[in-house]
């Protein structure tokens, strides 16, 4: 017999593993009263205690290793990871006896609590929906070297050597889960994409607009952005700073190592030579910034949601989770995307003519500046942005999503306010 319990897992590879996670908790647990158990790493736990969540420390893949395999289209996972989370899960379902499954980007969990019969929600990205149109990924991400002039790299994509190529990746990054699947007796998926976009409900954590998906499954509800407004104010006096500057600049590179930053030195250098107050968060990451000037500032992390409101522009890594926040704050962005699923989020910002992309092989701090300067100076694209932002921040999209989650649970048998 079940506990009267809900798993919420956050894999916690990125910090999107954890926004995305403890925003849907925060739902759950404003719609019942149901023990609600988050299985996060360790060095994740804080950010859900501070929340209220009860917590579970659970190892993870080592993050490092997994981000060198995405930089060249390699597999998130290997069999090896999987083998060791198929086991590590299947004790964990043991000990909790869930009633519901919610699990970001853990697919093994998922695959055993629908082969125990448990109700199961995914948390994903429509980037790794099987109907999403991953056009335009493979050579824009991982072929960085100049060999090539870009515009006939880009060409190529959309050949049949393109399509070629892109089948080539899809089968090598689908193997380990394929395998994995086999050796536990469970169901082998079509490709990665069905790996990670399972659940008997499956909550895209994006905005159509931003993210379009051809065809949705019966099981598939868009979530909308989910952002995480925190109270943790700015260091002190950073704020009154920001105010009376007349342009500010935010650069980040992600907390993983998959972006290089040696443009990060020359290009605050260069934004505050030009009287423009630069703030740069290192993500927690260790490379240091010599230059020492009155106008940079820069930290290990930073409260994003009560530090955009204050900024003019953003160049940053590509992350979905800081395109959403950017947009939701109106500010313009530089994106320079290491993985594909930066790369498609980062074309969203050309679409909706908020942004642009810089592509790793085309890294230039002369460049970078100009675009800066170009977009400081260009209302037309402020007012665009505020006007994504408005559009973004309606709640009719996140109601939709709430509903179908209460729905969901009272189907499961929990009882919701």
């Amino acid at each position: 017999m079940a506990n009267n319990r809900i798993l919420l897992f956050s894999e916690g590879i990125s910090f999107c593993h954890v926004v995305r996670p403890l925003v849907i908790g925060k739902w759950i647990k404003s719609l019942c009263d149901i023990d609600l158990v988050v299985a996060t790493p360790a060095n994740r736990v804080p950010f859900f205690a501070e929340e209220g969540f009860q917590t579970e420390v659970i190892q993870i893949a080592d993050p490092r290793e997994i981000y060198k395999r995405l930089s060249v289209g390699g597999p998130v996972y290997t069999v090896g990871d999987l083998e060791k989370y198929y086991r590590d899960d299947s004790i964990l379902l043991d000990r909790i006896e869930p009633q519901v499954v919610i699990a970001d980007f853990r697919f093994p969990l998922l695959q055993l609590s629908q082969h125990r019969s448990i109700p199961t929600i995914g948390i994903t990205s429509a980037s790794c929906h099987p109907s999403f149109d991953n056009s335009g990924s493979v050579p824009n991400c991982f072929l960085k070297p100049r060999l090539f002039p870009p515009a006939l790299i880009d060409y190529a994509d959309g050949t049949f050597l393109g399509r070629t190529v892109r089948r080539q990746i899809l089968t090598q990054i689908s193997r380990p889960y394929k395998e994995a699947s086999r050796r536990h007796k469970l169901p082998v998926l079509e490709s990665f994409f069905e790996y990670a976009s399972q659940g008997d409900l499956c909550l895209l954590s994006d905005h159509p607009e931003v993210m379009s998906i051809k065809r949705l499954r019966q099981s598939d509800q868009y979530t909308g952005p989910l952002i995480w407004h925190r109270e943790t104010p700015l260091p002190d006096g950073l704020s009154d700073t920001l105010i009376e500057a007349s342009r500010v600049v935010y650069i980040t590179v992600g907390t993983q190592d998959s972006m290089e930053t040696g443009f990060v030195g020359p290009l605050a250098r260069s934004l505050t030579s030009r009287g423009i107050t630069t703030v740069i968060s290192r993500g927690g990451r260790s490379f240091e910034i010599s230059l020492k000037h009155e106008k940079l500032f820069v930290f290990n992390f930073l409260n994003e949601s009560k530090l955009l409101p204050l900024v003019d522009l953003w160049i940053y890594h590509g992350s979905a989770l800081s395109t959403y926040n950017g947009l939701a704050f109106g500010v313009p962005m530089i994106s320079i995307p290491q993985q594909a699923d930066q790369h498609f989020h980062s074309l969203a910002l050309e679409r909706l003519q908020v942004g642009e992309i810089v592509r790793p092989r085309e890294l230039d701090v002369t460049r970078l500046v100009k675009l800066a300067m170009a977009f400081l100076e260009d209302n037309q694209i402020h007012d665009r942005s505020r006007l994504i932002s408005d559009r973004l921040a309606g709640t009719e999209l996140q109601q939709q999503a709430k509903n179908r989650i209460r729905s969901f649970l009272e189907e499961a048998g929990v009882s919701v306010r």
